[in-house]
């Protein structure tokens, strides 16, 4: 099989091609965001040119705009049946016409391509794209804003119409952002440097470049939200010269819905499935095994679990099948756990497909933990055998760093039953694993309904939901639904929500009351994330028989909505529009597909269609073969003395602290007293020992590592909740009056507070 680094342009005779500027103009809204996009190219040959680009999008986002100047012609290119479009750019430009195209790839939802035909010689061209998407929320509360600019390689077989050369750095970048929000913005974070500044007391911000902008990451902006798990409703009015849905008022609900505590009435059989393919090697790899380690140690006590490996191929930990955690169990995983390595390609479909043929351990629920970079072109396969898989088994997904194919990642995860988490360079791997792990303790939730209430009059709002068949709910999660209501709403103030259903074998109903915030928005942002989503639940639904039926609907959804969809596409023919607002010529803010710069020239020669051999690699093969044992790191770990460096000195962050008490943990839950633990602690041996206040070894020493994971690792607690809980239950078996153990819990915290004073 071969690889290809999918990004970049074509064109179809060798020409120059430059990219002049860029810029992104982002406004954040609560859980909302839109983006737009102006990019403005040269074709600096002397004759007329076809080329093509190609660019990665959220796969939630709502492409709804797309238009290009080219010269004095404005294209405004409008939503068709992919197919009539792609016909009707290709007999304009047959007839040697300017026309533009927009469309999905044929392998990916996340991939769009924009194609220029017939761009004169020596013309400029300016390019703008606007989209709207959802926000997800991170583990600390962030409400994360995400922008793709890197596109990672695909592995697997490679579709004969797609070939891509990298695309040209635009000479010039910038964006900027507004943040709003109807309460105060606590903070805003991001990877790369920027300026923010507060107005209308920090409840608007916004953000810009504080230096050059790098294209090796994604753009990632996160908010930290005063109230923002408040149940928050914003009505947006529907168009009355449209049709369908687009014609209705829509209520668009955000809540963190705390569903009643159950127990699961079968235990679990958890199942850790983790990429080790070329491009996770290095700091990739080593993340993926501290977290794998992590998760290894905070299994219960009553589950069962296996792990598998794959790159061009896949291996189970246990061949035959899980087996029930012990501690025999857990001593061969770690000894799996610590010789994994990157190398090969990502053929994750079979490795997927392996379960299938495996029964869950003595009929427990099957929890897959799912961690991979890569993408493939397989896509739609590997989902539809996740979908195959679901009465028994329900997938988690962690997608890793700039590139990670949303479309993979969220779509596993829905059709699943499960929950996706995204992580970028400096984010913590472990706590969004642990925060699935917590996540699968849940049991299932069924038979969901939703009602909404005006909130002064009591009467019953009538409306369809979309989706209309009710996502997976999880707990203290966020949920974004949408209500397309039957009647205009004028005089509502607040809306009283109840959501009901049950969770395992037992019922739940929960109430919400919130303000209702009226939103009058030219763009319908919520109009368009509603029937984006919509039309994301008819695809789920496609293999049900009804397909025609299905894509039909699609067509219409996407139509009126103006959106590029799988069955729809943007097409613009020359027509020459005098009183349209030309597009500015500059904005404040990247340019679709814009690549890391070391696939970077200024301007380069683009490849001749004709020229272009379907077996050609783009990518260096060798980058497939890197062995991760080879290269450096930061903090090797083994169980050896001199190896094991100390918590408390400067060199050491909080996540080597943590690792290293996690691999000193038994599989009961206790440490030793021994010292390697003294070591780790940097206090000597002799000083814990005169420390103890008269009870065994082990005990003092599972009370001292408990003390340090609550004072000096508090931040962490999500990590290591499991961690503690195990230890805990350890400390109650050693028939340790409650009293005592409290004191003996004062006692060691006392003495490591000293310790880390001094």
């Amino acid at each position: 099989m071969n690889r290809l680094m999918v990004f970049g342009i074509i064109c179809e005779n060798k020409t120059k091609v430059s990219l002049l500027y860029a810029t992104h103009t982002i406004s954040i809204n609560g859980f909302t965001s839109h983006v737009n996009i102006e990019a403005e190219y040269i074709n600096e040959s002397q004759h007329k040119t076809e080329a093509k680009f190609v660019f990665p999008v959220e796969e939630d986002s709502a492409v709804y705009k797309f238009e290009a100047k080219i010269g004095d012609v404005h294209l405004v290119a409008k939503s068709k049946d992919k197919d009539v479009a792609k016909k009707e750019y290709k007999e304009a430009v047959d007839k040697g016409q300017s026309a533009i195209l927009l469309r999905e790839t044929s392998t990916s939802g996340d991939i769009f391509e924009y194609s220029l035909g017939n761009i004169p010689a020596n013309e400029k061209i300016l390019l703008q794209i606007c989209l709207v998407s959802e926000l997800s929320c991170e583990v600390d509360g962030a409400v994360k804003f995400h922008m793709p600019f890197v596109l990672n390689p695909r592995y697997g077989l490679k579709p004969a119409d797609e070939n891509y050369q990298n695309a040209p750095k635009p000479k010039e970048f910038s964006f900027n952002a507004s943040v709003n929000w109807n309460s105060q913005i606590k903070d805003i974070k991001s990877e790369h440097p920027v300026k923010v500044e507060y107005q209308d007391n920090k409840c608007h911000a916004t953000v810009r470049m504080a230096k050059e902008f790098s294209f090796e990451k994604d753009l990632l902006l996160q908010v930290y939200y005063e109230d923002v798990e408040k149940p928050q409703v914003i009505l947006e009015k529907g168009d009355e010269n449209s049709k369908g849905m687009f014609s209705k008022d829509i209520m668009m609900i955000n809540v963190f819905p705390k569903l009643p505590q159950v127990k699961q009435s079968a235990a679990n059989d958890y199942i850790f499935v983790i990429d080790r393919s070329g491009s996770m090697s290095g700091e990739k790899i080593e993340a993926a095994k501290d977290t794998l380690l992590l998760f290894l140690k905070s299994l219960p006590l009553d589950c069962s679990f296996n792990v598998i490996s794959f790159n061009n191929d896949f291996e189970f930990l246990f061949k035959e099948g899980s087996r029930e955690y012990s501690e025999d169990s857990l001593n061969e995983a770690l000894k799996f756990q610590k010789n994994l390595y990157a190398s090969g390609g990502t053929e994750i479909l079979d490795a997927l497909k392996s379960l299938s043929d495996k029964k869950p351990f003595q009929n427990f629920h099957r929890q897959v933990f799912l961690i991979t970079d890569g993408e493939v072109y397989n896509t739609n396969d590997v989902i539809q055998l996740v979908k195959s898989q679901v009465n028994n088994t329900r997938y988690f997904t962690i997608g890793i760093g700039s590139g990670a194919s949303t479309e993979l990642v969220k779509g596993i995860a829905c059709a699943g039953k499960g929950q996706a988490e995204f992580v970028m360079t400096n984010d913590n791997l472990k706590a969004k694993v642990m925060r699935l792990l917590k996540l699968s303790m849940q049991p299932f939730v069924s038979s969901v309904c939703l009602s909404a209430k005006h909130g002064e009059n009591n009467k019953e709002l009538s409306f369809i939901s979309v989706p209309e068949r009710l996502p997976c709910i999880f707990s203290e999660e966020k949920l974004i639904l949408y209500l397309v209501l039957h009647e205009t709403e004028t005089s509502c103030k607040n809306v009283k929500l109840n959501l009901c259903g049950k969770i395992g074998e037992s019922d739940f109903s929960l109430d919400f009351e919130a303000r209702l915030f009226r939103q009058n928005d030219k763009e319908m942002t919520i109009h368009r994330l509603c029937v984006k989503r919509k039309i994301q639940e008819l695809e789920i639904n496609e293999d049900l028989g009804k397909g025609d039926e299905i894509k039909s609907e699609i067509v219409n959804l996407g139509t009126v909505a103006n959106l590029v969809s799988k069955y729809t596409g943007f097409v613009g023919l020359k027509k020459l529009i005098p009183e349209c607002k030309p597009m500015s010529q500059r904005a404040s803010c990247s340019v679709p597909g814009s690549p890391p710069p070391q696939y970077l020239e200024e301007e380069f020669e683009c490849m001749s269609f004709d020229s272009v051999d379907s077996s050609t690699d783009f990518v260096d093969s060798g980058f497939d073969f890197v062995d991760s044992r080879c290269l450096s790191w930061a903090f090797r770990r083994s169980l050896n003395v001199s190896d094991v460096e100390s918590f408390m000195s400067s060199k050491t962050t909080n996540e080597d602290i943590l690792t290293c008490l996690v691999d000193l943990q038994a599989f009961s839950g206790f440490w030793n007293l021994d010292d390697q633990l003294a070591q780790a602690l940097n206090i000597s041996l002799k000083d814990l020992n005169d420390e103890n206040p008269s009870v065994s070894d082990k005990v003092w020493a599972t009370a001292l590592v408990v003390a340090v994971l609550r004072e000096k690792l508090a931040s962490q607690h999500c990590e290591w909740e499991f961690i503690e809980k195990k230890a805990i239950v350890w400390l109650e078996s050693q028939n340790i009056q409650p009293l005592y153990s409290e004191k003996l819990l004062e006692k060691a915290t006392n003495f490591i507070k000293n310790k880390m004073v001094a």
